[in-house]
């Protein structure tokens, strides 16, 4: 991506505007194409709050696309952090496998496991999946969303933060 700050980026024509949010936010061209016309934005965050503004405006199957199109957090069995001191109440969820619990979440939700900040120890992670687990399939798909609109604010946040500092200092 060129380093471009949101002031100029703004100023783009609308195919250069999707282009550059488009990888942001999973290839979701839709969404991007949908806040074009709502410029100027003076901040990443009036950004952040169209786009999830529009997310929450578009119907079930263009919120589940966004879903769908990230990618899950679990890990798979040689990539998963290590485990802390076994509790009782946690040796049942410690001793599935990790395909066992994707496949599940998935076939219970249709989609993987998102998360903006997974923990870094197993036991954690398995806690935050076994809570979400027990979501109904709506409740699920918000906890999805909002774990995605932290995704890409931090996204946004980064590919801004140096533009907008770069320009300012010139």
């Amino acid at each position: 991506m060129d380093e471009v700050s949101l002031d100029k980026r703004n100023e783009r024509d609308t195919d250069a505007f999707v282009d550059h949010l488009a990888p942001l936010l999973q290839e979701q061209r839709w969404l991007a194409e949908r806040i074009a016309d709502a410029r100027p934005f003076t901040s990443v965050r009036m950004l952040h709050k169209a786009l999830f503004n529009e997310v929450m405006d578009a119907g079930d199957r263009r919120r589940c696309d966004l879903i769908a199109a990230h990618d899950g957090v679990l890990p798979t069995e040689g990539d998963a952090p290590a485990i802390e001191d076994r509790e009782d109440e946690a040796e049942d969820l410690l001793a599935k496998p990790w395909s066992k619990l994707a496949a599940d979440y998935r076939s219970r939700f249709g989609f993987d496991f998102v998360l903006a900040s997974p923990p870094s120890e197993e036991t954690k992670l398995r806690l935050v999946l076994e809570e979400r687990m027990a979501n109904t399939e709506a409740d699920e798909r918000l906890a999805a969303l909002r774990e995605i609109s932290e995704i890409t604010f931090e996204r946004l946040e980064a590919a801004f933060r140096i533009r907008e500092k770069t320009d300012a200092e010139a």
